[in-house]
């Protein structure tokens, strides 16, 4: 029988990988999966040794979550830009590196009993979409807020609603999109 693996691709630091293992490990409880999470290196290949351990805890507990370091890249921007732009041009300068690493695993489950059903992307890793796509992987983009966010967002108080929004009079049509059922599928 064959066996379905699925993708994962954080953002890179240490608060999007547990949030990703976590998705993954929930996953893991209510279907049998196999699971390879893509981790991307910031400026040196060497991860901070917590990390590692955690990485190595994670393996040591699931033997179906496997973790596979993309290749790094030279930095060929500044480094002391402003996180969004750092994080953005990252994502963008890493897309042949983890298409490059996907193809090799899909040659490598080709061979065995594993297929990969879906690439599955942190919220800032979006631009790897194009990835999915020419790879003819189902991809799907995942958002995993902390508790604080959300606490904060239920505590905005209902009559600061009412005074920020202006009624126009005017009806807004909804935006067909296929995101409000499957999480971005594409």
């Amino acid at each position: 029988m064959e066996k379905l693996e699925l993708l994962f691709l954080p953002s890179p630091g240490v608060g999007h990988l547990i949030s990703t293992v976590e998705l993954a490990r929930r996953f893991h409880e209510k279907r049998h999966f196999s699971f390879t999470i893509l981790l991307i290196p910031l400026q040196s290949p060497a991860l901070p040794s917590k990390i590692i351990s955690y990485v190595q805890s994670i393996t040591a507990s699931y033997p179906d979550i496997r973790f596979i370091y993309v290749p790094l890249i030279d930095l060929p921007f500044e480094t002391d830009l402003n996180s969004n732009t750092f994080l953005s041009l990252l994502m963008e300068k890493y897309k042949s590196n983890v298409k490059e690493t996907i193809k090799k695993l899909q040659s490598s489950s080709s061979s065995s009993s594993t297929h990969i059903t879906a690439l599955i992307l942190d919220l800032f890793a979006t631009t790897m979409i194009d990835v999915g796509v020419e790879l003819g992987i189902t991809t799907y983009t995942s958002t995993i807020h902390r508790v604080r966010l959300l606490l904060a967002s239920c505590s905005i108080s209902p009559r600061y609603m009412r005074r920020s929004h202006v009624s126009t009079g005017t009806t807004i049509k909804s935006l067909k999109c296929p995101a409000c059922c499957r999480c971005c599928q594409l």
